[in-house]
Formats: C-alpha cells, sequence, structure tokens
C-alpha cells in the first residue's frame, strides 16, 4: 500500500467536529427563509451563513498547520494596517471639512474616520 501524501494524511487525521450542527442551522435557516412570506428578503438575511461557508472553505485550503499560522501572520499584519490607517485618520483629520488636504485616499471624507472601509 502506497502511502498518501502528507498533505491528504493531515486532512484524513483531522476531525470535522461541528459539521453535523452547521449543517442543521444552515438548512434550517435556508429552509425558513424560503417558507417566509418574503422569500427573496429572507435570503438575503441568510447572507451571515456565508462567514460559516469561509472559514470551512479557508481551513480547508490550507494544506496544514504550517500554512494555517502563515495564514494568521499575513491577516494580522493586514488588519494592524487597516486599524494605523484609521487612526491616523482620526488623528490627523483637521476638521469637518468633507474633502481636506492631501493624500485623498487619507483625507477623503475626513469628517468620519473609516480607514479603508465604508462606514456601513
Amino acid at each position: 500500500m502506497a502511502l498518501a501524501p502528507a498533505r491528504s494524511r493531515w486532512r484524513a487525521a483531522r476531525a470535522w467536529p461541528l459539521w453535523q450542527p452547521v449543517l442543521a442551522f444552515s438548512a434550517v435557516s435556508l429552509i425558513s427563509a424560503l417558507a417566509s412570506g418574503h422569500p427573496v428578503t429572507a435570503l438575503g438575511a441568510c447572507k451571515g451563513l456565508l462567514l460559516v461557508a469561509a472559514l470551512y472553505v479557508t481551513a480547508d485550503a490550507l494544506a496544514g498547520p504550517a500554512d494555517g499560522h502563515r495564514f494568521l501572520s499575513a491577516l494580522l499584519v493586514v488588519v494592524t494596517v487597516a486599524a494605523v490607517v484609521g487612526l491616523l485618520q482620526t488623528v490627523t483629520c483637521p476638521g469637518p471639512a468633507a474633502d481636506y488636504g492631501s493624500p485623498a485616499w487619507l483625507y477623503h471624507r475626513c469628517y468620519r474616520a473609516r480607514g479603508f472601509f465604508s462606514i456601513y
């Protein structure tokens, strides 16, 4: 019997202990949305299920614990940069003017600090 590649052995060794409740919750959410009086609106409200799917897709895309550590380290760097830009915008924004100063990416709509994101 040939040995499986390291990635396959690692995936076979790990268990997904929460797949059954997550699947049940997702199914109940989608069925109740479809059975509601406004199914299109209700399905739109189920978009939080995409976060659950993103967790499993991300975990499945990582080849092993070392890849997970690299991914989380990169995520930490990106989140830190976004937070620093938001803090910089808060500290350096001179006043309530809608567009003030240069660089435009920092001072655009400076009256409400938002970093790289929308205020919504």
